[in-house]
């Protein structure tokens, strides 16, 4: 099975079956529920002037999509 993974935290890999079953207004959903829970820190260092920070902060949004969609992918069909 394919997948795909952020690259610098390829712990988290989600299957491309799963995001193409996946309507636009679930998907709208799982990626608005992810962004509710973006920690302060993160909010804080997406508007940095810092490229590092900036660069961390989006990863860390990056990996927190990716995990909403790997939590919410059904079985592969058999």
């Amino acid at each position: 099975m394919r997948t795909w993974c952020i690259a610098s935290m390829a712990t988290k890999c989600v299957p491309l079956y799963a995001a193409r079953m996946k309507s636009s207004e679930e998907l709208g959903r799982l990626i608005s529920a992810a962004v509710a829970r973006i920690p302060e820190w993160v909010r804080n260092e997406l508007s940095s002037k810092d490229v590092v920070l900036r660069t961390r902060a989006e990863e860390t949004l990056a990996f927190m999509i990716a995990g909403a969609l790997a939590d919410s992918a059904e079985d592969p069909p058999v």
